[in-house]
């Protein structure tokens, strides 16, 4: 983990760059969804995890959603 140093990360739902300082991520952990959430929470929770991954490794992570056709189950 990279400790008082700044990553620049480009992420997919924003047009701009940032420079985010990286301190202790120790308290963000990923989310876990299922394919009975709706599509709109699982696009939520795989930005999350990405942008967490992306953080901890210094290189850009994107999740794909596992669920059939994009659709809760349910």
């Amino acid at each position: 983990m990279t400790s008082a140093a700044s990553l620049t990360l480009i992420l997919g739902a924003c047009s701009e760059v940032r420079e985010v300082p990286v301190t202790d991520l120790r308290p963000f952990k990923p989310i876990s969804s299922s394919c009975v959430d709706t599509v709109e929470t699982r696009k939520e929770i795989r930005a999350h995890n990405s942008v967490l991954a992306s953080l901890k490794t210094g290189k850009r992570v994107v999740y794909s959603d596992p669920c059939p056709e994009n659709k809760p189950t349910s």
